[in-house]
């Protein structure tokens, strides 16, 4: 997991793969990916989706973004309404596996379970009809099959989900009060030409590789 610490990560072009990246990254990008399954995070800042298709996704983040995406499942914890722009099919629901050390992770990625946002979906396309309906839809906890256990080498001790309500009492107090920070933009007029422009793709995956 140490190796994936502050780093910018970029997954692009993958087809009917399996990828777990658990550490305390910066961001993380994924880009023209189909059929994949992904367990990523957390991140102390934004998870990205573009142009992705048929996934299966569990990702914990400051922010979750999907851009032009169809037909994925998404279970996060994530401190602000995840947005969709130009999605369809979309299932979004709360975090749903158990990782050893993943409550530790959380607090040291400044993610608070009981603050979860996953059911306050902003969609910024929701009026545009070219696109097929219905643009996302949500999962209730009750809605969730039984959380998976991954092992993930380097983590040890007892497998934890942190946004389980039957071993986290604090989710039942208050899943999801008013946002905190800035404030989220909701219209895709409230961004500006730039906002969706990211790094170059040679960039982001320098920033992934070992100093010498």
């Amino acid at each position: 997991p140490k190796e994936c610490d502050g780093r910018v990560c970029v997954l692009k072009k993958l087809d009917n793969c399996e990828v777990h990246m658990v550490g305390l990254m910066e961001s993380v990008k994924v880009v023209d990916c189909v059929e994949c399954t992904l367990v990523l995070g957390p991140c102390v800042g934004e998870v990205l989706f573009s142009q992705c298709e048929n996934m299966e996704i569990t990702c914990a983040a400051q922010s979750v973004r999907l851009q032009d995406c169809r037909d994925c499942n998404v279970f996060t914890c994530v401190m602000q309404p995840p947005i969709v722009d130009h999605c369809s099919g979309m299932i979004v629901g709360p975090w749903n596996i158990s990782i050893a050390g993943a409550k530790a992770l959380f607090a040291s990625a400044g993610l608070i379970p009981g603050r979860n946002q996953y059911r306050n979906v902003q969609d910024l396309s929701r009026d545009a009809t070219e696109i097929p309906t219905p643009h996302f839809s949500v999962l209730e906890p009750d809605d969730l099959e039984e959380p998976m256990t991954i092992t993930i080498p380097g983590l040890e001790g007892p497998a934890e989900n942190p946004c389980d309500p039957a071993t986290n009492i604090d989710l039942t107090e208050s899943l999801n009060p008013p946002p905190s920070g800035p404030p989220v933009k909701t219209s895709a007029h409230d961004y500006d030409d730039g906002d969706f422009d990211s790094e170059s793709d040679e960039d982001a995956a320098a920033k992934t590789k070992a100093p010498s």
